[in-house]
């Protein structure tokens, strides 16, 4: 099934910054773009795949069907997907997933990355929220009817 139209706007983003952030290492021999994932080839022969789930009802539910090989997932940076990793922060944290957070059109930052299992392990639970709050707006906060209508 072919992606709708964000999702292939966020693919392609995230697969032009996974190139430009190995122009010095070089350690990519291949991207392949299949559907709502992007495949990165390594020289070693290491094949790490991203999920692109643009407005994942539930990530947790992402994180649990997520297959071999799949590391990654990439949203956009609105409420409901913030919403999403704080309430499923408990499943989330049990997992060996990054999840990238991405407004490509914020004048500012336009990413920001989370690997909860480990940042459970550095941060401080009382103040999980306000830190991950702390984060999401880092990056300008967008909504899914202005990336609708930007990338259609």
């Amino acid at each position: 099934m072919e992606p709708d139209f964000p999702t292939k706007y966020i693919i392609e983003w995230f697969a032009r910054y996974i190139k430009n952030r190995d122009l010095i290492i070089k350690n990519i021999v291949d991207i392949r773009k299949l559907g709502n994932k992007l495949e990165i080839e390594n020289k070693d022969g290491t094949i790490h795949v991203y999920l692109a789930h643009p407005w994942p009802t539930d990530l947790s539910k992402t994180i649990k069907d997520m297959k071999e090989g799949e590391i990654g997932i990439i949203v956009y940076n609105i409420k409901d997907n913030f919403d999403g990793l704080v309430k499923g922060w408990d499943e989330l944290i049990s997992h060996d997933v990054i999840i990238y957070f991405i407004n490509p059109f914020s004048q500012l930052e336009k990413k920001w990355i989370i690997r909860p299992k480990i940042h459970s392990k550095i941060s401080d639970p009382s103040t999980l929220k306000q830190g991950l709050m702390s984060m999401y707006m880092m990056v300008t906060p967008t909504t899914r009817k202005e990336i609708e209508s930007l990338t259609n």
